[in-house]
């Protein structure tokens, strides 16, 4: 109980000096966020709260490319698109979106190139479904245990 207060003290400060402090983005984003601090807040506890796949898919879909321009100067294709951040809505700088959506920026770095990649699918780890190298087989474990077992049934104290 003491920690949640704790915590949620110091998310309000960290909240009020982001709109205090400013983005530093042409949109001026932390005025729109500017009397929407309790919602704020709730939005992070709420993602807090979210298991890490239902968390990247909600910042999946909270992502947008843009397809504004989809040719460069030249008549060329362009190569990059580029992403939209939003909140309610509302377009944001990527520097307002980390901190309501409570996500760092190497997390969202991995979710945009995911998302680039493979679409709005879930994420799943490389390893899923191999073995350690260092794991043991359960036979392994079998032969150990009746070494052992032998060896204090032919020297153990009687």
């Amino acid at each position: 109980m003491l920690y949640e207060a704790s915590q949620e003290d110091e998310d309000r400060v960290r909240i009020r000096l982001f709109i205090v402090q400013g983005c530093g983005c042409q949109q001026n984003c932390s005025k729109k966020i500017e009397g929407k601090e309790e919602r704020v807040l709730i939005h992070i506890f709420n993602m807090r709260e979210m298991d890490k796949t239902d968390k990247d898919m909600y910042i999946m879909g909270s992502l947008f490319e843009s397809s504004e321009k989809e040719n460069t100067k030249r008549g060329k294709k362009r190569l990059k698109s580029t992403l939209t951040y939003t909140y309610l809505d509302t377009k944001i700088c990527k520097k307002t979106f980390m901190l309501i959506y409570d996500i760092g920026k190497h997390s969202l770095r991995n979710i945009v190139s995911h998302l680039k990649t493979h679409g709005k699918i879930p994420r799943i780890h490389g390893n899923l479904g191999r073995r350690p190298k260092h794991s043991l087989k359960f036979e392994d474990i079998k032969d150990v245990i009746q070494i052992v077992v032998n060896f204090s049934e032919q020297y153990g104290i009687p």
